[in-house]
C-alpha cells in the first residue's frame, strides 16, 4: 500500500505548465481576418488562440495574431479557411489526433496538449489539467469560465498534441513518461476504432 501512495504522489506531481491567458477578442488582434476569410479572430479564434495558450505556456513565443500569420504563410488553413491541425508540427507539437472524453485526464497527465471542444459551440477551449469530472481550462472567449464538466465536451472532438520530452523546457518524472507510453497505446487503439 505504501508503494501505492508514493507511485500516486509522483503522479500528481508528474507534469506542471503554466499557460498563460489569452483572449480571442483582446483588441491587439481581435480585428485580424483567420486565414483568407472575413471572419475575424474575436469572432471565430477560439482554436487558434487556445492554441496560442498552449505555445506560450511551452515557450513557443507565440500569441493569437502571430500563430495567426505564421497559419496564412505555412498552409494552417484549408480551402474553408477551417484550422489545420496538423500544420503546427514545425513548433515541436505533434498532431496524434481526436481521442475520446475517457482519455482526456490521461492525456493530461502525461503532458500533452488538449484543446477540447466544448457544448457552448462548436467553441474550443485548451484542458490545463482536472479534478475529479471538472476539467479545467484557460477559454479564449469566456474569461470566466475556468473549468467545465466533463459531460460539457463533446464526444471525439478533443485535439491532442504530443510534446517532445527532450524539450529543455520540459522534464517529465519517470511516471509521466511511462503514463506517456500508456497514453500512446491507448491514444492509437482509441483512433484505430474510429
Amino acid at each position: 500500500m505504501k508503494n501505492l501512495s508514493i507511485f500516486l504522489l509522483i503522479l500528481v506531481g508528474a507534469v506542471c505548465v503554466t499557460f498563460p491567458e489569452f483572449n480571442q477578442c483582446d483588441a491587439k488582434w481581435a480585428n485580424d481576418k483567420i486565414g483568407l476569410s472575413t471572419i475575424t479572430i474575436c469572432k471565430g479564434g477560439d482554436i487558434i488562440t487556445s492554441i496560442a495558450m498552449a505555445m506560450a505556456g511551452l515557450q513557443k513565443n507565440q500569441n493569437p495574431s502571430t500563430l495567426n500569420t505564421w497559419l496564412k504563410a505555412n498552409k494552417g488553413y484549408d480551402k474553408n479557411n477551417n484550422f489545420v491541425w496538423n500544420s503546427i508540427t514545425p513548433f515541436g507539437m505533434t498532431y496524434e489526433g481526436m481521442i475520446p472524453n475517457s482519455l482526456i485526464k490521461l492525456n493530461l497527465d502525461v503532458g500533452y496538449i488538449v484543446v477540447m471542444e466544448v457544448s457552448k459551440g462548436p467553441h474550443y477551449v485548451l484542458a490545463t489539467g482536472y479534478k475529479g469530472n471538472t476539467i479545467n481550462v484557460n477559454d479564449p472567449l469566456y474569461t470566466t469560465t475556468t473549468a467545465y464538466d466533463i459531460s460539457a465536451v463533446v464526444t471525439g472532438k478533443t485535439a491532442i498534441y504530443k510534446i517532445p520530452v527532450t524539450s529543455s523546457d520540459y522534464k517529465p518524472s519517470f511516471a509521466a513518461s511511462f503514463l506517456n507510453k500508456v497514453a500512446q497505446k491507448l491514444n492509437t487503439n482509441s483512433l484505430l476504432q474510429e
